[in-house]
């Protein structure tokens, strides 16, 4: 679906950014965040913003996960040069092709860490444009208006509990979501997908793991954030809130950013 026209004027854009993560109704909270505006380094990022859902069951995953996020942490906000669109991409890729070998190599030290990896969505505000990588199934949002636009595609597919190998987590005869590519299996073609946008004042951008999505409707999503957007705090505590409070809660995460004019 196509955004409205960016809404676009003199002067400086600044951004407020508010995080929060719930275990939901699992006993260990898998997910792992980044939220950083206006960092000293480098000078052209006014917002980072990242999340992870790890993979490979309760230990596995929350290292995997955290792992993850603090490499491309570092990553991105360790780069040089002046700001252009190319250098912004390069700064994500290289971010993820660093999160994908700090996860490797720790699943190497150990046999119980084999195999465990992590979806990861990064989105890097600067100079009025939204640069989003991503690989699995955590999405990015953009919000204008009224509506609310994924600026993702999920890497995941459908299958039935009975598909899944002999001591999986799966219920019989439900479906189930299986993540098809994650940051730290070793992926010699690791290749996120990309994707910039034109940003304005007003604008709110939605971070998040699949916690949310799945539990609550887009519709739902862009009722509160048009409703609360102004008080990103609020709204994203209210929005974790209502997918953490569900029966089946997975681990939920998100980080909401709001551009404004100064």
């Amino acid at each position: 679906m196509p955004l409205p026209p960016v809404r676009q004027s003199p002067g400086k854009l600044r951004v407020r950014a508010y995080a929060l993560s719930a275990a939901g109704r699992r006993l260990a909270n898998e997910d792992a965040f980044v939220c950083v505006v206006d960092p000293p380094s480098p000078e052209w990022v006014q917002g980072l913003f990242i999340v992870a859902d790890g993979i490979g069951g309760r230990q596995n995953g929350q290292i995997a996960s955290s792992v993850a996020v603090r490499a491309a942490r570092e990553a991105v906000l360790g780069a040089e040069g002046l700001f252009s669109p190319e250098r912004a991409r390069e700064a994500l890729l290289e971010a993820f092709r660093r999160a994908d070998q700090d996860v490797y190599e720790v699943s190497r030290t150990d046999p119980l860490l084999d195999g465990m990896g992590t979806t990861l969505t990064m989105a890097l505000l600067a100079q009025r444009r939204l640069f989003v990588a991503s690989l699995g199934d955590s999405r990015a949002y953009l919000h204008r208006g009224r509506r609310l636009v994924q600026l993702t595609d999920d890497d995941w597919m459908r299958t039935s509990a009975e598909a899944l190998p002999p001591g999986g987590d799966g219920v019989p005869d439900q479906g189930l979501t299986v993540v098809t590519r994650a940051v730290g299996w070793g992926d010699d073609d690791l290749a996120p997908q990309t994707t910039q946008v034109e940003v304005g004042a007003d604008d709110l951008i939605l971070v998040c793991t699949d916690g949310l999505w799945d539990a609550l409707s887009e519709r739902q999503i862009e009722e509160a954030l048009h409703r609360h957007g102004k008080r990103p705090d609020v709204c994203v505590r209210r929005i974790v809130q209502m997918a953490a409070a569900r029966p089946d809660a997975d681990n939920v995460t998100a980080i909401l950013a709001r551009v404004e004019q100064t």
